[in-house]
């Protein structure tokens, strides 16, 4: 695990917020909550959703407090925290041929290299979780609290190449793990992240397959390229003999072929599209991005595997976080028809709105 952080310490507090109206201030540190000692910012949520909240804290100067709150059940408190998990946080315990960190180079932000493979994060901020590193304790959880939706990484169904993919021998089978993660009450959002050779044609089709047949469990699948920087591109044919490849057009429009046809059968079968395929695909295979019907009304947006299509749909919405996609929207604009104005955060008419 990660170093902890100091457990409870509130960092913040949400202007407007009850924790504000209550005298909460950045430097207190939260105890308790309804009767309950807190491991992380999950069981703050979890424990302050009810209407009718007690929490103790130990004040900037070290006098003791007890607040009681009454609000709308589920209604956030307004405490923010440094970090949100404050016993560490659960490293990876893959080796990925193509993790992106071995890809980026030196002498940026500390965090950026911290190599997590949380399922909290994965619930408080989306973040990818492989599920490999799961515990009993962290099961029980997980059943006691339901956390959902979480995001997935899957890369690959057949459990063989699943372990061959992520450099671990025993790693358990993701098919079942989502099942028993169904059983709970979660859903999950999966991806694939498509290296060329390796988990695509046949794997692809029969990753994209057993998922769907997973649904409503696996609520996507969103099928992403890998991210081929020149320095993993080097580091994977170097330590693990495996080249990493960026996608032709030809191979893009193959992908997008197969993800069409997942599409068109879960539509029939469930009412939804399910599968996704990343912007990237349909640019480099000079494809047009695809209607509304296609992304179910963009669920898999905070996995960036659609953020052009929500453009389409959202117009500014997204301008604050996706300010790094002008070149995308750069390449949209010239191989799409219904591109036709010219700031890449310019919305749309409502006539040619996708449909």
């Amino acid at each position: 695990m990660k170093p902890a952080a100091i457990p409870g310490l509130i960092s913040g507090i949400e202007p407007g917020s009850p924790a504000e109206a209550a005298g909460i201030e950045a430097g207190d540190q939260l105890i308790e909550i309804d009767g309950q000692v807190p491991r992380d910012a999950v069981d703050v949520q979890f424990y302050g959703a009810g209407e009718l909240v007690t929490v103790q804290l130990r004040k900037a100067n070290g006098l003791m407090d007890v607040i009681e709150f009454e609000k709308d059940y589920d209604a956030d408190l307004g405490l923010q925290f440094e970090s949100a998990t404050w016993d560490g946080i659960q490293l990876c315990n893959n080796n990925c041929f193509f993790c992106f960190l071995k890809g980026l180079p030196r002498g940026m932000r500390k965090s950026l290299y911290i190599k997590d493979d949380d399922y909290r994060l994965s619930f408080l901020h989306g973040n990818f979780v492989t599920l490999t590193n799961l515990t009993q304790d962290d099961w029980a959880r997980l059943e006691e609290q339901r956390l959902s939706p979480l995001n997935v990484s899957v890369h690959a169904s057949e459990l063989g190449l699943r372990r061959k993919m992520l450099s671990n021998r025993t790693a358990p089978d993701v098919l079942e793990q989502l099942r028993r993660l169904g059983e709970l009450g979660i859903q999950a959002h999966t991806q694939i992240v498509l290296c060329p050779g390796v988990n695509d044609g046949e794997h692809l089709d029969r990753s994209l397959a057993d998922l769907a047949a997973l649904h409503p469990i696996v609520q996507t699948i969103s099928v992403v390229p890998v991210g081929a920087s020149p320095k993993l591109e080097e580091w994977s044919l170097r330590k693990d003999g495996i080249e990493v490849a960026t996608a032709s057009p030809e191979y893009a429009a193959a992908v997008v072929q197969s993800v069409t046809a997942v599409q068109k059968a879960s539509r029939k079968a469930f009412g939804r599209s399910v599968a996704q395929c990343s912007d990237e695909f349909y640019i480099r295979a000079n494809i047009r991005v695809p209607g509304r019907i296609a992304y179910d009304g963009c669920p898999s947006t905070r996995t960036a595997s659609v953020w052009s299509a929500s453009f389409w749909m959202t117009g500014t919405a997204l301008e604050a976080s996706c300010a790094a996609t002008r070149s995308t929207w750069k390449a949209v604009r010239l191989s799409s028809p219904r591109a036709r104005w010219q700031h890449p955060f310019s919305p749309p008419s409502p006539r040619s709105s996708l449909r």
